[in-house]
């Protein structure tokens, strides 16, 4: 049996406690959801964007459109859902820097990872304090929707399937 890849994520501003409309990724195979990421990005941003559009591609056979340019990111329209990572998420929302800021170790040895996972209306913003921790960030999101690793193969991977 199939089912909509549906994401219900919480909001972390002042109404937390009570879940948004479930926000539609995919729906019976097909999708108008755009990954939007910073066209400076680091590796591993850029990597984040990738794999949310390989994973859902495979869960559900329906390929995320990527905004990765100037061009792209302005062209994207409004009421489309869009997933942003990193860099470009944190310039969406400029709260979501102060949510890292709060759950980032304080006296790091090497340095502070924390992530942060938000739905804003048709938006899921997901970032990280630095690089690395973006693709985190995107990971989480992967692994809440089913997905493990557990080789670096693609016999140690588990993708669920969703229309």
């Amino acid at each position: 049996m199939r089912f909509p890849l549906v994401l219900a994520l919480f909001s972390l501003t002042a109404a937390h406690a009570a879940a948004q409309d479930a926000l539609k990724i995919v729906d019976d195979g097909k999708t108008t959801a755009v990954v939007v990421v910073d066209p400076k990005a680091g590796k591993w941003e850029k990597q984040a964007a990738t794999d949310i559009v390989k994973y859902v591609e495979l869960m559900s056979g329906a390929k995320l459109a990527l905004a990765d340019t100037d061009a792209a990111i302005a062209a994207l329209k409004a009421d489309a859902p869009q997933i942003v990572v990193g860099s470009a998420a944190l310039k969406a929302d400029t709260t979501l820097q102060a949510a890292l800021d709060k759950v980032a170790k304080k006296e790091p040895t090497l340095r502070a990872d924390a992530i942060a996972l938000r739905r804003t209306g048709n938006r899921v913003l997901l970032a990280g304090t630095n690089d690395d921790s973006h693709y985190y960030a995107a990971a989480e999101l992967l692994r809440r929707w089913g997905c493990r690793w557990y080789l670096p193969t693609d016999i140690g991977e588990v993708v669920p399937e969703a229309k």
